[in-house]
């Protein structure tokens, strides 16, 4: 993912002490490696094991942590949407910059016919296998149940928010509104927050929505609100200002679905952990999303369940916009004693899901993640369960960003 959490300095040296015949976690190991189930990449919906959806859909809220850019990760996301569907997911909310998220609603749902390489090159598999899905279900007089998209990122990119607004304002005709969103300061210059402010609290008082349907005043004032707090996250790169921005948008999203009706969240790993075990940052005083949607979920009575997806070996990037591509292999680099190189070696070069909620395990089991991550923690504690692929390779439409990409 963008943002790695990655030890330093001591690695190297402490790297062939850890392989050198640790069994600490031995014991875990050896009770939750047979647990796991091993299936061949699918080519098609219907080749993804039943039982692999039936772990994973029988909940509320289903928060797929990925390790970034990974093709063989989008390939299987793509697959899973209509079973996902047919077990009552009827949102998806994306790690994607906010003001995209009603571009994305409007593609998949057959109101837009396309998307600029910007808008879609990180996501244009799950998209298109929505919108096929979408398409069908219109088809077949199903309109209501169509799978709708939202973005819950902060806007991480500074041009975003403009050219949504600016879009979004031009189709009413308010010539005046399309203006005045030109006319804001550059994002980061002095006053940029000011004006999207005295714009928020114009559109707060407007009788006359702006000229805008009533669905499209709602987007530009919920895009406003979250750009006001992305600058401020751009200006100070504040971790708490973003984790909290996400969680108030999935909290949002959540509560607008009807009854019966669930939600997956497609994330990086990071956001997806159900308890606090890899920090960000050194004395971290805040919580990542999942950590507070799983104790929402306490509260709300709703399910939740957390896979992490990622890769056993292979190449990875280490942001959007890196042309380099940086050689991992589990079975070099984990300890032992870990859960991952028992499973990776049982795998035989297929896909390999392992389900840590009821595992018999009561004491901390090593995980190794791919690219230096690990945990300790005890099963189902961090994710309700893994997916590992035998083999990562970087997504090819994401070397749009590597050439292309300006901001």
């Amino acid at each position: 993912w963008s943002h790695r959490v990655r030890l330093a300095g001591v690695v190297t040296l402490l790297h062939a002490l850890l392989l050198a015949g640790c069994t600490k976690y031995d014991h875990a190991t050896a009770l939750i490696a047979p647990q796991a189930r091993y299936f061949q990449a699918p080519t098609s919906a219907s080749e993804i094991p039943n039982e692999l959806v039936d772990a994973i859909a029988e909940t509320d809220i289903l928060l797929l942590g990925e390790s970034h850019y990974v093709a063989e990760h989008h390939q299987l996301l793509a697959l899973l949407v209509p079973r996902l569907h047919e077990r009552g997911f009827r949102l998806f909310l994306t790690e994607a910059n906010h003001a995209t998220g009603w571009v994305f609603d409007e593609y998949v749902t057959g109101r837009r016919n396309s998307l600029t390489p910007a808008q879609s090159s990180l996501d244009s598999s799950w998209l298109e296998a929505a919108r096929a899905l979408n398409a069908q279900l219109r088809a077949a007089g199903r309109e209501r149940e169509q799978m709708r998209v939202r973005a819950i990122d902060v806007n991480h990119w500074r041009s975003v928010y403009r050219e949504a607004a600016i879009e979004l304002a031009g189709r009413s005709g308010n010539e005046q509104l399309v203006k005045r969103i030109h006319a804001l300061p550059r994002t980061d210059a002095p006053g940029y927050r000011e004006s999207l402010e005295s714009l928020a609290a114009d559109a707060g008082a407007a009788q006359d929505r702006m000229g805008l349907t009533e669905a499209d005043f709602a987007t530009l004032k919920d895009m406003t609100r979250v750009e006001i707090v992305s600058s401020r996250f751009r200006g100070r790169y504040s971790w708490t200002e973003r984790e909290g921005a996400m969680y108030d948008a999935i909290v949002a999203a959540v509560g607008s679905l009807g009854q019966g009706e669930k939600a997956v969240i497609h994330c990086g790993m990071m956001h997806a952990q159900l308890s606090h075990v890899w920090d960000q940052e050194s004395f971290q005083s805040w919580s990542v999303f999942g950590v507070r949607l799983a104790e929402y979920a306490r509260q709300s009575s709703k399910r939740i369940f957390s896979l992490a997806c990622f890769g056993a070996r292979g190449e990875d990037k280490r942001n959007f916009r890196d042309s380099k591509r940086y050689p991992f292999d589990i079975a070099d680099q984990a300890r032992a004693d870990s859960l991952s190189r028992a499973v990776d070696a049982a795998a035989n070069g297929r896909i390999a899901f392992v389900d840590l909620r009821n595992t018999g395990v009561t004491d901390a089991a090593l995980i190794d993640f791919g690219s230096g991550m690990s945990s300790t923690a005890r099963p189902g504690e961090q994710f309700s369960a893994i997916l590992m692929y035998p083999r990562a390779s970087v997504l090819p439409s994401s070397v749009w960003y590597e050439t292309n990409f300006r901001d």
